[in-house]
């Protein structure tokens, strides 16, 4: 989530730490190093995560305008998802750090592993050339906005990508898949809870159809997805 009110890093790491049960680590990122003033003057630094917590199953950020909440491997499944992030942003609201929200975001993002981009490509539901040359045979990234179930969708595509995942640090390498789904409606810190728990539904809906659209029928079943009861 996106707002205006008091500096995110400085009060709520703390705020969420004693509301929070189980095991807690809160880390400083790099962008932090940076003075708030600087940071303040170039809203690509603003809207960059300071600090990053690690509390269960979850990845909290913190920054000087923005909150957000990510899944740590593997995935809880939609529904503990989602009561978390209400959960979360509950908590965020009642600290008294923000006044209004300008807009929250769903993002999905998943690699799909492999090492040639003509296997990895081969997952795609897409054709795109350049000059008259396929580029599902050749290296690439692509991004794009796409409108489908009643909402805008920023999707980009990396073949291939290479990542380094989980507390062990396993490296990984294949296509790489994002879906960002922004809802820019401004309101009330006050109303935004209840703002959140009416769209977050369809907003997950709209953002997994996404994804799934960017696929092959095939690469799908492989990927042996299991849907939540909603």
């Amino acid at each position: 989530m996106h707002f205006t009110g008091a500096s995110a890093a400085q009060i709520l790491p703390g705020y969420l730490f004693s509301r929070l049960e189980g095991d807690k680590h809160i880390e400083p990122l790099a962008i932090g190093s940076i003075p708030a003033e600087v940071r303040r003057q170039d809203q690509g630094l603003a809207d960059q995560p300071t600090l990053r917590m690690l509390w269960d199953r979850y990845i909290l950020i913190f920054g000087d305008s923005i909150f957000g909440v990510a899944c740590r491997l593997p995935y809880p499944g939609w529904q503990a998802f989602r009561s978390n992030i209400m959960s979360l942003a509950a908590h965020v609201i009642e600290s008294g750090v923000v006044t209004q929200v300008s807009r929250f975001n769903l993002r999905y993002l998943d690699l799909i592993d492999g090492e040639q981009p003509a296997e990895l490509n081969e997952n795609l539901d897409m054709e795109l050339a350049l000059g008259g040359t396929s580029l599902k045979d050749n290296p690439f990234q692509f991004q794009s906005i796409i409108e489908l179930g009643g909402f805008v969708h920023r999707v980009a595509l990396t073949s291939p990508a290479e990542m380094i995942v989980g507390e062990a640090r396993a490296h990984r390498r294949g296509l790489l898949i994002s879906v960002d789904t922004p809802i820019e409606q401004p309101c009330e810190a006050v109303a935004f809870v209840g703002m959140l728990d009416s769209q977050l539904d369809q907003v997950h809906t709209a953002n997994k159809k996404t994804f799934f659209a960017c696929l092959t029928e095939a690469a799908v079943q492989a990927m042996g997805p299991k849907y939540d009861q909603q």
